[in-house]
């Protein structure tokens, strides 16, 4: 798994944890829905501010995406 997975499986279980639908997060991050699902798959790279935008609206640290080892 490469590092693009790893963070878009973290972004994609931490949105899942709060309930949140991708539409939802998509909207609060004023992102296309289908921008964030190749994010979330790792297809996609993601920009540094882009991400703390995410880690802010899914009320967590930037970093939690990239613990290591994967814990999920």
């Amino acid at each position: 798994m490469n590092i693009n997975q790893q963070v878009g499986r973290r972004i994609k279980v931490r949105r899942v944890e709060l309930g949140m639908t991708q539409a939802e997060l998509a909207e609060k991050l004023s992102v296309g829905q289908s921008n964030l699902s190749y994010i979330e798959r790792g297809k996609r790279d993601v920009s540094v501010s882009l991400l703390a935008e995410i880690a802010q609206a899914l009320r967590c640290r930037p970093e939690e995406f990239f613990r290591w080892p994967e814990a999920a």
